[in-house]
Parts: C-alpha cells; structure tokens; sequence
C-alpha cells in the first residue's frame, strides 16, 4: 500500500504496495483473498489494515480499509482504497483507483481514471505544490496505480516461484517505480503463518511529484516483504513487511488470511 499518517502515507508507495497479492496474474480461474494486518512503529501500534481481492477471467476488484488503533496508536488516520481493473494476456492493467484518507478529520479523496492514452486524475481537496515537487505530465503514460502496481510486479512470484518485476507507480501524487527482487527463503512466524516464506525486497525510486520532498525522499526506503503460500492452491500471499522511516522501524503482520 510512516510515522504520522503524513509520513505513514508517506511509505504507502512501499506499505501498502507490499501488502498486496497478485492471486490471479496469468491465471484463469476465479481467486479471492480476505487478508488482515497488524502494523507497528517500533512497539507502538500504528493501526490495522485489511485487503479483499476478488479476481475472475476478465479482471479484478481490490480493496483495502485500514484505521489507526485509537488511543493506542500513533496518529488518527483512516484509509481506503478500491482499484478495478482488467487481466490481459501481458497482466494485470488498471481501469479505475479510487482513495479517500482521513487524518486528523481531514479527508482528501484521489480519483485516477487510466482508460485515455495517459492517466486522468483529480485531488480533493488539492495543494499546490512547491518547485521541484510538481508532478511531471511525461512520466504518465504506461503508469499503474498501487494495487496495479504490484500485482505486476508480483506476478513472475506466483509464476515461477521466485520474486521478480518492475512496475512504475502513479497515486495522483508522485510517480515511483517499483522493483521486486528474490532474496531466498526465510522461516517466519507470524499469527497467520508458520512455515518457510520467500524473502523479497521491494525497491522504491522517486521519479516525479510529491515524492521529490527532501523528507519523503529521505524516508522512501526498501522495504523487505515474506510471502507465504496459503489456500487449498497454495498461492503467495504477504505475512510479514519490514521497513523503517526516520530510523524507527515499521513492521506489519499478517493476523488473518482467507484464501479461495
């Protein structure tokens, strides 16, 4: 899919990206996921986050809503996601992406239409951005939204066994691109797994936008991410993503995971 939600959003080009599966990528039969994580900042608690991906032979609908843990967390902050798009013989492409974020009883919603020969896209409410932090229009054609994104990526995993990709990632804001490298296999356990994973890096590189802020930048960091296999088909799905912002490390688990 930080540290306040401006710095936890701040990492959703490497959270929230490496929450998602690509269940379906290359594949024709139905699929579907219902996926929960804890995430932290250290020992404090940021929130809880869910996913729901339904995939069929003409496309997929993903879903993601998270909120802080309330008193005991280390912002007020709620989110939610829902990207539609369509799997072709080349993978996964994005249709529509749709985000709305409350922090602090603040909410900015992001529409991004990818139907036109490049992205169509509206903030509200928006910001101007400040020099050297305005998105460049020619980096627009052949980007994804987030969820898109790394199903791409994601895809050579459930293929091969392996992790492997790149993807260049549009959120109406920053562009990044996105590579998936394959570290090996690692034993983890977390609430939901217990058994050997694959271990992933996610590379993140700022390309254009918001992104180019000298402290987003700072904080846009690798983010390491161990897919399980769960589900009577045995599909990759997250269980643990590491990272850190402003050297604080951020983690989330996955606590609940059906898979059809």
């Amino acid at each position: 899919m930080k540290l306040s939600i401006s710095s936890y959003s701040k990492l959703a080009g490497v959270l929230v990206l490496s929450l998602l599966v690509s269940l379906a990528a290359g594949k024709a039969e139905a699929a579907s996921a219902s996926l929960q994580f804890k995430a932290r900042a250290g020992l404090v608690k940021l929130g809880k986050v869910g996913i729901a991906i339904d995939t069929s032979n003409q496309g997929f609908s993903f879903k993601l809503s998270g909120k802080s843990a309330g008193i005991l967390g280390l912002v007020d902050w709620k989110a939610s996601i829902q990207s539609l798009g369509s799997l072709t013989a080349s993978g996964p492409k994005p249709n529509s992406y749709v985000a709305t974020v409350v922090r602090k009883g603040h909410k900015r919603t992001t529409n991004i239409n990818f139907n036109g020969s490049r992205p169509s896209y509206s903030i509200n409410p928006d910001k101007a951005a400040k020099p050297g932090e305005q998105l460049n229009p020619a980096y627009l054609p052949g980007t994804v939204d987030p969820a898109t994104a790394i199903m791409q990526a994601t895809s050579f995993l459930n293929q091969t066994g392996r992790c492997g990709g790149n993807a260049t990632m549009f959120d109406g804001r920053s562009i990044v691109k996105m590579q998936l490298r394959d570290k090996g296999t690692q034993k983890i356990s977390v609430p939901a797994f217990k058994g050997t994973a694959r271990k992933c890096i996610l590379y993140p590189t700022a390309i254009t936008g918001r992104v180019m802020r000298a402290k987003t930048r700072e904080n846009l960091k690798p983010a390491t991410v161990w897919f399980g296999r769960l589900g009577t088909r045995r599909e990759f799905v997250p269980v643990k993503i590491a990272t850190s912002a402003k050297g604080i490390p951020i983690s989330l688990t996955l606590t609940k995971a059906k898979i059809k």
